[in-house]
């Protein structure tokens, strides 16, 4: 019984190292590693000249006083 059993896990051994060596082949040839060429360069500067300037601001005291300050949440699983 126990050189069934020592057996049967030495087959498991081995199938599991077949699987885990093609699992990784198919993985490797999926994400081919990029040519140095390929490189994407981002800028390094950035021209705030064209944003435009945001001039609309109100101030605190203008909102509405009665205006909801709060949500109520109801439901739920609690």
């Amino acid at each position: 019984m126990a050189i069934t059993q020592f057996r049967l896990f030495k087959f498991c051994t081995c199938l599991a190292t077949v699987f885990s060596f093609l699992k990784r082949l198919i993985c490797r040839s999926g994400r081919g590693r990029k040519l140095s060429g390929d490189q994407i360069t981002l800028p390094t500067t950035v021209d705030y000249s064209s944003v435009p300037k945001q001039t609309d601001v109100e101030e605190w005291t203008s909102w509405d006083e009665d205006a909801p300050t709060s949500v109520k949440i109801e439901g739920g699983n609690g």
